[in-house]
């Protein structure tokens, strides 16, 4: 067991313990603190905090997290909140159900954009046995809302699944979609779909050669603004 921890006059904090046996029980922890306080940027808070666990027994439930929360309050910036937060799974008996989560979420409100909110959202799953029924999921939701811009809402929205048996019959879907309404653009509305399937005679995983018998592709795209439609 190895224990560092450091302290820097109350303004940094770290700490880290090592505990490997053949690095099995494996545990990081990193924390962090800064506090600034000064006439241009008083109330000033800045936290970072990290924490990794590392468990391998030939890398079996490695599971990885780091966390990280920033607070900034100034004069210049009244309210300003940034969060920031990532969590990592990693669970692996020759890489089945892996999962990885990262999540991010952002507010933002100062007096020249009042009300700002940003947010972002992203979940990935991981789950494969010979890289079989493997789904990915990306999520993300912005809103900004100010003076300028009141109402606009950006949001964007994608997802791939892959199914894969030797390759045969892999699916890509990925889903996005956004809207933007604001008074120089209400009611616009943008969606974009798409889709494609790939399937191969054969795959050979020891030289990674694939061999793609069929491939379909398919794509629509929908633009409304001021009730004024077009496809393509």
């Amino acid at each position: 067991m190895v224990r560092r921890l450091q302290d820097t006059s109350g303004r940094g904090h770290d700490m880290n313990y090592l505990d490997s046996d053949c690095n099995k029980g494996l545990v990081y922890v990193s924390y962090q603190r800064i506090s600034i306080d000064s006439d241009c940027n008083k109330g000033l808070v800045y936290v970072l905090y990290q924490k990794i666990y590392l468990d391998s027994d030939c890398n079996k439930e490695l599971v990885y997290i780091s966390y990280q929360i920033i607070y900034i309050d100034s004069d210049c910036n009244k309210g300003l909140v940034y969060v920031s937060y990532q969590r990592i799974y990693l669970d692996s008996d020759c890489n089945k159900e892996l999962v990885y989560i990262s999540y991010q979420k952002i507010y933002l409100d100062s007096d020249c954009n009042k009300g700002l909110v940003y947010v972002s959202y992203q979940r990935i799953y991981l789950d494969s046995d010979c890289n079989k029924e493997l789904v990915y999921i990306s999520y993300q939701r912005i809103y900004l809302d100010s003076d300028c811009s009141k109402g606009l809402v950006y949001v964007s929205y994608q997802r791939i699944y892959l199914d894969l048996d030797c390759n045969k019959g892999l699916v890509y879907v990925s889903y996005q979609r956004k809207y933007l309404e604001s008074d120089c653009n209400k009611g616009l509305v943008y969606v974009l779909y798409q889709r494609i399937y790939l399937e191969s005679e054969y795959y050979n995983g020891r030289d990674g050669t694939v061999n793609l018998r069929h491939i379909t592709s398919q794509g629509f795209k929908l633009c409304l603004l001021d009730r004024k439609i077009m496809e393509t």
